[in-house]
């Protein structure tokens, strides 16, 4: 998730903060002892603190946007693909209905048929046999 990432990137970040200030501090008294003694090590190790801070901030910044642009497209996906199901789902019952209707009217129509038929042969018989009389 993205808290928990943000909070590892954090940790990692202050302890490489941590790592490369000692380093510059003791990079940057070995410099001024023998090159810059007018400039105060304070100043200098603040000014260098701050620009580590900035760098460090900035790629926080990159990393939160580029997982939040994730999270809408996988959001827009979601929502994408449960719309896309609802309306098929509705669309197939919708042609479920009326394809069992249709049935419902061929089985209708064959049995009206078949009754039909079955009359016309019982008059016709009845004809048979009442011209026999």
């Amino acid at each position: 998730t993205i808290p928990t990432l943000i909070n590892a990137a954090i940790i990692i970040m202050v302890t490489a903060v941590t790592v490369t200030v000692l380093k510059f501090k003791e990079m940057l008294s070995h410099l001024l002892h023998n090159i810059m003694p007018t400039i105060s090590i304070r100043k200098a190790i603040k000014h260098y603190q701050h620009s580590v801070l900035k760098k460090v901030f900035r790629k926080l910044k990159t990393v939160w946007f580029e997982e939040r642009a994730q999270w809408r497209l996988l959001l827009r996906a979601s929502v994408h693909y449960y719309t896309r199901l609802k309306y098929e789902s509705f669309s197939r019952w919708k042609f479920y209905i009326m394809n069992r209707k249709q049935k419902k009217i061929k089985q209708q129509i064959g049995v009206y048929f078949y009754q039909n038929r079955l009359k016309l042969k019982c008059f016709a018989h009845l004809k048979d046999i009442r011209s026999l009389h």
